[in-house]
């Protein structure tokens, strides 16, 4: 039975996958889990326009990224390792406070 693949599988394939499995193991394991779906003609023309527009998007993305590295370094100015994403620190609520031996303690 061919199926598409909705999550990873190991040794089997990669979500959007279009792979042949047994019957048993269809109906029995990756149907019920939501891991697979059978492979119709409408379902692949489905996952084949879903993937068409993440390569799109993926392209459009790195087209914008590109134009903005251009911009934002001078010529002659070589791009850094490192980047400097500011500071990034979680903000702490002191009404979710949490006391490992008490548990959740509101305040």
């Amino acid at each position: 039975m061919e199926v598409i693949l909705q999550q990873s599988v190991e040794k089997l394939g990669h979500p959007g996958d279009v792979v042949k499995v047994s019957n048993g193991y269809a109906r029995n394991y990756l149907l019920p889990r939501g891991i697979a779906v059978v492979a119709t003609e409408g379902n692949k023309k489905q996952i084949e326009a879903q993937r068409q527009r993440l390569e799109a998007a993926e392209d459009e993305g790195a087209a914008a990224v590109a134009a903005h590295d251009h911009r934002a370094r001078g010529a002659g100015e070589r791009h850094s390792p490192q980047c400097d994403l500011g500071s990034v620190e979680p903000a702490e609520d002191p009404a979710t406070r949490v006391d490992a031996s008490r548990g959740f303690v509101p305040q």
